[in-house]
C-alpha cells in the first residue's frame, strides 16, 4: 500500500512539474512592451503639416527631384523626402540636429544669411550632404546623398517658408 502512495505522490508531482513548466503560447510576450510608432505618413505636405501644427512651405523640386514622401515624428517633426529618399527637408518648432544624421564630416561651414543661422557639413569646403539651421523661429536640416554647393544651400533655404 505505502509503495501505491509514493507511486502516486510521485506521479502527480511529476504532472505538476511539466504543468508548470509548460509555456502558453498566448502567455508568452517575452518581457518586452512594444512603443506605438512616431512615425506617421500622409498623402501629401498640407496634411503632414497639419499633424506637426506648422504652416510651411518647402520646394517643390530640388535639384530636379519632386517632392515623394511626407511624414511627421510624433507631430513634432516635419519631413519631406525628394526623389527616392535622395534628399531629406525637416522642420521643427525647436531642437538641435534634427537630421537624424549623426555622422562625422571633415569640413563645416557656419554661415549667417538675411538673419537666420546655419551650419553646412561635407568632405569638403564646396561639397555638403548635411545642413542645420534656424528660420523664423523654427529649427531645420537638409540631407542629401549628392553633394550641395553653398549657393544650392542657399537656393533651398531661401524656399523653406515657415509661418
Amino acid at each position: 500500500m505505502f509503495k501505491k502512495i509514493v507511486a502516486i505522490l510521485l506521479a502527480v508531482t511529476v504532472m505538476c512539474l511539466c504543468a508548470c513548466a509548460k509555456k502558453s503560447e498566448k502567455e508568452d510576450v517575452s518581457g518586452t512592451v512594444q512603443i506605438p510608432n512616431p512615425m506617421k505618413e500622409f498623402n501629401n505636405l498640407e496634411e503632414a503639416a497639419k499633424d506637426s501644427g506648422m504652416k510651411v512651405k518647402l520646394p517643390e523640386t530640388i535639384k530636379g527631384l519632386k517632392q515623394k514622401s511626407f511624414f511627421t515624428y510624433s507631430s513634432e517633426i516635419l519631413e519631406v523626402r525628394y526623389g527616392d529618399d535622395k534628399i531629406y527637408v525637416r522642420v521643427a518648432g525647436s531642437g538641435d540636429d534634427i537630421s537624424g544624421d549623426y555622422n562625422e564630416y571633415k569640413w563645416s561651414a557656419s554661415m549667417d544669411k538675411d538673419g537666420y543661422k546655419f551650419t553646412a557639413y561635407g568632405e569638403s569646403d564646396t561639397a555638403f550632404t548635411k545642413v542645420t539651421g534656424e528660420k523664423d523661429g523654427h529649427v531645420y536640416s537638409i540631407t542629401s546623398e549628392e553633394t550641395m554647393s553653398i549657393d544650392e544651400i542657399k537656393g533651398i533655404i531661401d524656399a523653406i517658408i515657415i509661418e
